[in-house]
């Protein structure tokens, strides 16, 4: 086993640790996306405490092994200069030598992946069965360290992996390799990409966008570039709560909970766990899809799941005041992966964004081009976009006011990535008690027109 590890002034890059597949290894020294090394005998806790020293120029790792046995272990941190680099590139080429004369021993981070067109379980099952993934407990410690690429091939596995190794802070989790691990939809498509691609086992065949054709999505660049330090207690050490609409069968629910730092205090809400029964009752009548997650029954005793129609206000506050809120773990993020129909998605926002925390956010999943989300993309967004970049008139000039006066005070930026946005708040304070009348969606939500500044301009 074998791995170089290059920081230059803090921009360390890592050649992907246990990937020794071409007669030069030198040849892989250009990959930049991966950087994170994982020592043998270093756990995820101590990994993650490790600071980086500014003051380095370049620090050159090998790790040379015959059958298991450590050769060779020099660890150098050296000044600048050209003259410390080549001489650690000789010493370089002498482990490499050293390795050809006693046998490499070769693996694969991700290992040979298993095709196949089912659910996302058949995805978790893939990484599951290979040797090389390690428990829940050193989750970012292997996962930050390479691409996943096909054993048979060396190839990458959809191009848009890529992007999620160049947003990392040292000592992320990967929500990449998580999800797929856990089996969520919100990375399937990394996926099911290139089987879609090359066979046509597509659920989505005949889009002119590549990208729309496989299930699942694409989710995991816009959750590591903003929610990534989140995961990292080097960044993130206070408590905070954490709510997902839409718990359904749980894969999305287990992927943030093994995502967030530990402080983080995750809860999720879902209607299928109401009781049973004809829907003009009140009642759920398709049967209760939160009960195959093999931890349903502890997520319910111990409040962090609950049940109830996301939708209505009276549930909404009922839950928020007496069994989530808290001053001492302060709301950062709502995501909603609820059903996926705008007016629900816009009464997400409407009612928790005043209760989130500055810097926090709110996270519309499944804005997909479908008769459902329509109007979330089409009339909502266009709106709290002109509220965004909201001025208001010079003193004297008649003024409209913005398309929606709860929101736009609070609005720090918005950020879309292909059917999924993201809401982040500014620095004023947060609202636990909003109105309730103000928390409901206004009549302009989804209509456009409707707001006389937006239609005016």
């Amino acid at each position: 086993k074998f791995a170089v590890f290059f920081c230059e002034t803090g921009n360390c890059q890592l050649w992907p640790t246990q990937s020794v597949q071409r007669q030069n290894p030198q040849d892989q020294l250009s990959i930049p996306y991966a950087f994170h090394f994982r020592k043998e005998g270093i756990n995820r806790e101590k990994e993650r405490e490790r600071e980086k020293e500014p003051e380095i120029e370049y620090i050159v790792m090998m790790i040379a092994s015959n059958n298991g046995k450590k050769i060779n272990q020099p660890e150098k941190k050296l000044g600048g200069g050209h003259f410390f680099l080549k001489s650690n590139i000789i010493l370089f080429l002498i482990n490499i030598l050293m390795l050809m004369r006693h046998g490499m021993k070769t693996t694969e981070l991700c290992g040979s992946f298993i095709r196949s067109e089912g659910a996302d379980s058949n995805i978790g099952s893939a990484i599951n069965n290979n040797n090389n993934v390690v428990n829940n407990d050193e989750e970012s410690s292997t996962s930050k360290s390479g691409m996943m690429r096909e054993e048979s091939k060396g190839e990458l596995v959809g191009n848009r992996m890529i992007n999620a190794y160049k947003i990392y802070n040292d000592g992320d989790v990967n929500f990449l390799k998580l999800g797929l691990k856990r089996g969520t939809d919100k990375v399937a498509a990394n996926y099911h990409l290139e089987s879609c691609l090359k066979n046509g086992h597509c659920t989505r065949e005949g889009c002119k966008n590549e990208a729309c054709r496989p299930w699942g999505h694409f989710y995991n660049t816009l959750y590591q570039q903003r929610l990534g330090e989140y995961s990292n207690p080097r960044l993130h050490s206070e408590k905070f709560q954490f709510l997902e609409i839409g718990f359904y069968t749980g894969a999305g629910y287990d992927t943030y909970v093994n995502f967030l730092v530990p402080t983080a205090d995750v809860h999720s809400m879902e209607i299928s766990c109401i009781e049973q029964g004809p829907w003009a009752e009140g009642k759920w009548p398709f049967g209760n899809s939160a009960e195959k997650n093999k931890n349903y029954k502890k997520y319910l005793e111990s409040n962090k799941l609950h049940c109830g129609d996301a939708n209505d206000i009276t549930f909404l506050n009922t839950t928020w005041t007496e069994k989530m809120y808290s001053p001492d773990k302060p709301l950062k993020i709502v995501i909603d992966d609820g059903a996926h129909v705008s007016a629900q998605m816009v009464q997400t926002v409407f009612f928790w964004f005043p209760r989130i925390e500055p810097r926090g956010f709110l996270i519309v999943e499944d804005i997909q081009p479908i008769p459902e989300a329509n109007t979330f993309r089409t009339q909502f967004l266009p709106q709290i976009m002109f509220d965004l970049h909201y001025c208001g008139q010079p003193k004297g000039v008649e003024e409209e006011g913005p398309c929606f006066p709860t929101l736009q005070p609070l609005l720090a930026s918005i950020h879309c990535e292909m059917h999924i946005c993201i809401f982040e708040r500014n620095d004023m304070p947060s609202y636990p008690n909003f109105d309730l009348n103000q928390s409901k969606s206004p009549p302009n939500a989804l209509d456009r027109n409707k707001c006389p500044a937006f239609h005016n301009h």
